[in-house]
């Protein structure tokens, strides 16, 4: 059951749109694991209200969500249809595992990376046929605002979303930007999951950004790559280590 925190005397701790996010994990988890198979109905909305607890206002936000995400299908006086989570879902349920922790474990991210390395290569390659000084010098100004230290900025890793979406632009493919922006709040859920990579493979994002600056400024696309796929393959190696240990990233 999903139950509002409260403060002792009656008033919840948990804004609507807060206890709609639990709804939505519970939901999904059940999708997820089998409780809710694709192509079945779900309870009917009283009675899941019900069950979780909660009002039918929060529900039908966390309904709202799962159609979103293309998780559930939600048809007008005849119920809320499981999907197949293998095969309908969109970025935005990548995102929410993610933000959620129920995508954090190791398959997950080396499914990620690989998709991640796919564009991430490309976009390298263009920057260094195309990126002017100035768009240079952008990148630059990127890499020297990075955190020093344990603060929020470093572990939302904003500056590290800018550093990407900088060397996007410089590809001069607007559509490369336009992909970034769409798996932004993905970058910030993962952020701290590659915090712990770093340790693992003992080097930092940002001593990883300054070696591909340095071949993109000398139009070497081929080491700047080089570069990338060194790092993304000690992050795989740690990743596949972990899933065998059976480790979790959460």
């Amino acid at each position: 059951m999903v139950e509002p925190i409260s403060a002792g005397n009656g008033t919840p701790l948990l804004k609507r749109a807060r206890l709609s996010d639990e709804v939505l994990t519970v939901l999904t988890q059940r999708v997820l694991d089998g409780s809710y198979r694709a192509g079945t109905r779900l309870p009917a909305e009283r009675a899941l209200a019900a069950e979780l607890g909660v009002t039918r206002t929060s529900l039908r936000e966390a309904l709202r969500q799962m159609e979103s995400m293309g998780v559930v299908r939600i048809r007008q006086g005849a119920g809320v249809f499981v999907l197949d989570w293998t095969l309908e879902p969109t970025m935005r349920f990548v995102q929410f595992l993610a933000a959620s922790g129920l995508g954090m474990d190791p398959q997950f991210l080396l499914s990620f990376d690989e998709v991640r390395r796919f564009f991430a290569v490309k976009m390298l390659e263009l920057a260094a046929e195309r990126a002017t000084d100035e768009d240079l010098d952008r990148i630059q100004a990127v890499l020297d605002s990075y955190p020093l230290d344990d603060t929020r900025a470093l572990l939302e890793g904003e500056w590290d979303f800018r550093f990407h979406r900088e060397i996007a632009r410089a590809t001069k493919n607007p559509i490369f930007v336009y992909l970034l922006n769409t798996v932004r709040e993905t970058f910030a859920a993962l952020r701290s999951v590659y915090l712990r990579l770093d340790a693992e493979v003992s080097q930092s994002v940002a001593e990883l950004d300054a070696e591909i600056l340095a071949a993109l400024r000398d139009r070497d696309g081929a080491r700047a790559v080089a570069v990338l796929e060194a790092r993304m393959n000690k992050d795989a190696e740690a990743l596949r280590d972990m899933a065998q240990s059976g480790r979790r990233l959460s």
